[in-house]
C-alpha cells in the first residue's frame, strides 16, 4: 500500500474528460483502488478545479468536483500552521510559485510516497518527506501500468 497526492492537473483531466490524459488517470485510479493505496491532494486543489466552472457557471462540472473532494474517499490536506512552516521552508529554497509551494508543503507533511503532477518545474524537486515527485506517464511506466483506451 502507498500513498498519493495528485496535483490539480490529474482531477482536470479526469472530470474534464481530457482526450490523452483522462485514460491514463483513470488507469491509475484503478491501480490505486485495487492495490488499497490511498490518495489526497490539498484543499488548494479544490480551490483551484473550481474556478473555471464557477466562472462558466457550469453547474453539472461543479457538482462533478463536489463529488470527487466532498464525497469520496479522497483525503483534503489542510492549511494548517505545520503546512505553513513547510511551505515557507520550500519557499525559502526555491523560486517555485507560491501555489506549488503549498501543494508540495502538504504533501510532504503527509510524508506520500507519489506526488503525481505533469508540471515538468515540479518533477524536478527534492522535497524532503516527498518519496518521489514525477510525472503522470513516468508514474505509470515505473508502476508498469499499460494504458487501454
Amino acid at each position: 500500500m502507498k500513498s498519493f497526492f495528485w496535483d490539480s492537473n490529474l482531477f482536470i483531466y479526469l472530470i474534464e474528460q481530457h482526450p490523452i490524459y483522462c485514460s491514463q488517470v483513470t488507469q491509475l485510479r484503478q491501480y490505486n483502488k485495487v492495490h488499497g493505496d490511498s490518495l489526497s491532494t490539498s484543499v488548494l486543489t479544490y480551490g483551484e478545479v473550481l474556478v473555471y466552472p464557477l466562472k462558466t457557471q457550469n453547474q453539472p462540472l461543479i457538482q462533478a468536483y463536489q463529488q470527487i473532494f466532498l464525497h469520496s474517499d479522497l483525503h483534503l490536506i489542510p492549511f494548517t500552521p505545520t503546512v505553513a512552516e513547510h511551505f515557507a521552508g520550500i519557499r525559502a529554497r526555491s523560486h517555485l510559485k507560491p501555489p506549488d509551494a503549498f501543494q508540495l508543503a502538504c504533501a510532504a507533511t503527509q510524508g506520500v510516497d507519489y506526488f503525481v503532477t505533469n508540471d515538468q518545474a515540479l518533477t524536478h524537486q527534492f522535497i524532503s518527506g516527498i518519496g518521489c515527485i514525477i510525472s503522470l506517464s513516468d508514474l505509470l511506466r515505473e508502476l508498469d501500468i499499460e494504458i487501454t483506451d
